[in-house]
Parts: structure tokens; sequence; C-alpha cells
């Protein structure tokens, strides 16, 4: 096995991968146009390297029809290659807007491959043996018509797609923007493709011999531009699984910050707990800390806020630290009242619940999450909160209505 038969058939193994990987995403959320047209490509470019390997007698027959195969791997190679330029389309401009390009990107490629197809029809030594190395010498000249249509048309491709990725990547950013510039790299070696396969040709046509290994270089760049584009379109999807597992990592760390004043609410207002199968771990404890501070209004003392971020100030807590510190002093001092059934005269009430916004807990979840987490961690270890905490002078009222002064 020669070495350019080495890298098309690791190509044809990872583009079979990527298709399998692709595909179960696909089958996981099936409406992605993304993924839909990733998937499409990636299939038609695993089978464009299947059919183009050549029998144990190097034929490549099929159907009954000789050299058939040729026709097929341009056909899926170029059908993969305006798959991904689709794709490309629709990241930078949104499928919607791109819709009409992409009609026309894909109206061009049929009129191309019916040219191909006429070609190849009427080339009558397409069934003759043919160099291995020098295919296109003393080339009938449909044959010729044939490669120039083929790699002009392969070129505006590769263009396209260099385009379209570089275009794509100045609106991404981490993975998904190197997946882009991946991209872009693609469009670069099929560019070097289309230009050594077109200078082969133009060889050929002046009867000049060839001066470089023109067949393992354009396989080793049709490698290159293969795999760069596979790994470049799985990056979007790699980053969204590392910004979820991020996500859930960061979500663990939060309920830990969040134990100490969910669990003081949960025992404080049992009518906050939810149902087990309700909502997800993530959302729980930010769901039942927000209803358990609405039912703390109540006790909140609103004097307490000055007296917090005094005692704040005084023993240095960080501006941006300040408020989630304070407002943690507020639950404490409220939590504490609430359990020894103090409620304040109506007068002397807070009207609103701390850190809570207007916003539904589920709906936004993350903008909660970022208030009440550093509320949470103040309330567990602040020495501020535990100083306003342990120094309340209270004036609540008991629940006969006299006063109780401590």
């Amino acid at each position: 096995m020669s070495a350019a038969d080495g890298v098309a058939i690791a190509t044809t193994v990872v583009a079979g991968l990527a298709t399998v990987v692709k595909g179960m995403d696909l089958a996981r959320e099936p409406a992605d146009r993304g993924n839909q047209n990733l998937v499409a490509a990636l299939a038609c470019l695993t089978l464009a390297f299947i059919v183009e390997i050549p029998d144990d007698q190097g034929h490549r027959t099929f159907f009954g029809v000789d050299e058939i195969t040729r026709l097929l791997g341009h056909t899926l190679a170029l059908t993969a290659a305006c798959g991904t330029l689709a794709l490309l389309s629709g990241w930078s401009l949104g499928f919607d807007v791109a819709r009409d390009v992409i009609r026309r990107q894909w109206r061009l490629h049929g009129i191309v491959l019916v040219g191909l197809t006429v070609l190849f029809f009427a080339d009558p030594t397409r069934s003759e043996p043919k160099s291995t190395t020098d295919p296109y010498a003393d080339a009938h000249p449909v044959l010729i018509a044939y490669g120039l249509l083929l790699y002009l048309y392969m070129g505006y491709m590769m263009r396209g797609i260099l385009r379209g990725a570089i275009s794509s990547a100045t609106l991404q950013s981490g993975l998904t923007a190197f997946g882009q510039w991946l991209c872009a790299a693609t469009g670069v070696f099929g560019l070097l493709v289309a230009s050594n396969k077109l200078a082969w040709l133009v060889n050929t046509i002046a009867g000049q011999p060839l001066s470089w290994p023109q067949v393992m270089l354009g396989t080793a760049l049709q490698g290159l531009a293969t795999i760069s584009m596979f790994v470049g379109l799985s990056m979007p999807s790699i980053d969204e699984r590392l910004s979820s597992w991020k996500a859930r990592r960061r979500a663990r760390g939060d309920r830990s910050t969040l134990a100490a004043l969910w669990q003081d609410l949960r025992d404080l207002f049992p009518k906050i707990q939810l149902p087990e199968a309700d909502l997800h771990d993530v959302y729980r404890p930010l769901v039942e800390i927000s209803d358990g501070l609405l039912a703390l209004r109540p006790y909140l003392d609103p004097t307490v806020r000055e007296t917090a971020t005094t005692v704040a100030r005084e023993h240095g807590v960080r501006p941006e630290e300040l408020e989630a510190v304070v407002a943690a002093a507020q639950i404490a001092v409220a939590i504490d009242a609430a359990r020894a059934g103090r409620e304040l005269l109506g007068e002397q009430r807070s009207t609103t619940a701390v850190a809570l916004t207007d916003e539904a807990p589920v709906e936004h979840a993350g903008g909660i999450q970022q208030q009440l987490v550093p509320i949470a961690a103040a309330y567990a270890g602040s020495p501020v909160v535990t100083l306003v905490r342990n120094n309340y002078d209270d004036r609540h009222v008991t629940a006969e209505g006299s006063h109780d002064e401590r």
C-alpha cells in the first residue's frame, strides 16, 4: 500500500467517525439546521472517499459503468463542500437571513454537477486505463474540460469556505472561533488542492513534463483539508459540551455555597419545599431560596441595612462585596426574628424581599443565581454578618402585640 493510499484510508476512517458522532448529536436535536447541514456534508465526504477506493485490480467499475466512481466521488466531495459553505453562511448570517444565499449556492452547484455528468459520459476514453501519476496525459479534450470545470469550481467553493469561515470566526469566541479558523484553513488547503490540479492540467495542455509529485502533494493537501474541516466543524458542539460541563460544575459549587441559607429557609418555611420531581437540582435551591425570602418579608427590619453598611465598611469589606454582605446581614437578623415568631409592625417592615428581582426564578435563573450566591456565601461565613446578628437590638412585636426588648 502506497503512502497516498494510507493517507486516503486514514482520512476515510476519520470522516466516518466524525459522521457517526455528529449523527448522534443530530438524533438528540433533529431540528438543528446547523447539524443537519453538517451531517449531510460529512456523510457525503465519507461516501466520496469510500467510492474512490479502487478494487484489488485498480478498477472502479460500478453499476456496470467504467470509472463511474470517479464521477460519484467528485459529486459527493463537491456536495460536501457546498454543504459546508451553506453551514458557514448560516452560522455567519443566521439561517433565516442566509436562506436566499444558500439557495443560490445550491442552484449553481446543481448546474455544475449537470455539466460534469454530461462531460463524463461524453468522454469516449473514460473506460481506458489511466496513468496513476498523470491520468490527464494525452487525455481527450472532453476529459480536460471535465478537469477544468471540476477544479475551477472546487477553487470557487474553497474561496467561499475561506471567506465564510473568517466572517463566522469574527463573530465567535473560544473554541467555536478556533473551529471557524480551522475551517478557514480548510479553505486554504482546498485552494491549494485546486491550484495543484489546475497547474497539473495546464502543464498537460502545454505538453510540459510535471516537475513535482502532484499526486502525493494533492493527497496530502486533501487530507489536511478534510481533517481541519472535521475538527473545525466539530468545535462548536465541543465548546457547547464543555460550557455545559463547566456550568454543571459551577452549579455543584454554587449549591454547596447556597446550602446554609437554603437549609435555614427550608426549616423555617417548610411550604417552600418543592416536590422532588418538579425541578432540576440546579434550579431547586434558587427557587426555594427566592420563595423563602418572599416569606421572610414580615421579619425584615430596614434599619439593619444602615447598621450593616457601617459595620461592613469599618471591617474593610470591598465595595463590590458590600451589597451582598449587607443583604446577608438583613436576612440573618430576619431569620432569627422569624424563628422567635416576632414580626415587625406594619410601618416598620421592609416592603420588599432582599436580593430578589421581579423575574421568574426558572426563566431567569442565571441572574438570580448571580445575586444569591454571594449573599449565601456572606450569610455562611462573613464576620460582619455574625457581628450584626449578635448585636442586633430588636424591637419586634410579639404575637400578643407587646414589645419585646432584648
